[in-house]
């Protein structure tokens, strides 16, 4: 008799944990539904009294027939993330992740990293959302660069994240999100690198080095 409780009880535990990890499951997949994943986050001055312009860049499923998979991009006004987010589910009726991101890019047509930006680091800094590890460039033609993701077959967050690491294997000392914070804590010059436009796509420069700048 004793046996046969034992087995009865092994039997229910273990169909009790797969009914477990099958909800467990299905709650993942919900989840991956009803969220956006960012690639790309474009940011720029903001107006009508918001600090930012940021633009995010979801890159899209692949669909049947399609010759290549595109990049939606979405361009909002905000004061900070948390703003952003809920500007994002409002429109778009899902949630947005800064969790694999590939690129941010910075509008800037000096060296100078100013104030608004600095606040803009501060946050991600305090952002668990976004990797530390995120390279960041700088961009001159935000028009030209936009008009190139929309005409692109591919997601351009991706392209750029494989861009970087081509650079990286050539001995490009590309700035992560890191290097601005630590520039950010201890005042300190930094290298930067901005994007340039080609015939056929981009390519990553050296800029110089960006002054520290809280003004």
């Amino acid at each position: 008799m004793r046996k046969c409780w034992m087995l009865v009880s092994f039997f229910l535990c273990f169909f009790l944990s797969g009914c477990n990890n099958t909800v467990r499951l299905e709650s993942d997949l919900q989840n991956v539904e009803q969220r956006d994943y960012a690639t790309l986050l474009l940011v720029d001055k903001g107006k009508d009294g918001k600090l930012y312009e940021c633009s995010v860049g979801i890159a899209k499923e692949k669909k049947v027939g399609e010759q290549g998979q595109r990049e939606d991009v979405s361009t909002f006004y905000v004061n900070d993330f948390a703003e952003l987010s809920k500007q994002y589910a409002s429109v778009k009726g899902k949630s947005l992740s800064l969790s694999h991101l590939k690129a941010i890019l910075l509008v800037a047509d000096k060296e100078t990293v100013m104030g608004t930006q600095w606040y803009l680091f501060e946050q991600m800094d305090k952002n668990m959302d976004i990797a530390k590890t995120v390279p960041v460039l700088q961009i001159k033609d935000k028009k030209a660069f936009l008009k190139y993701v929309k005409d692109a077959k591919e997601p351009v967050g991706i392209y750029l994240g494989n861009l970087v690491h081509m650079n990286g294997k050539e001995g490009t000392d590309i700035p992560w999100l890191s290097d601005y914070l630590r520039t950010l804590r201890d005042g300190k010059d930094l290298s930067v690198y901005y994007l340039e436009e080609l015939e056929n796509g981009w390519c990553i420069r050296c800029r110089a080095r960006i002054q520290f700048s809280k003004l």
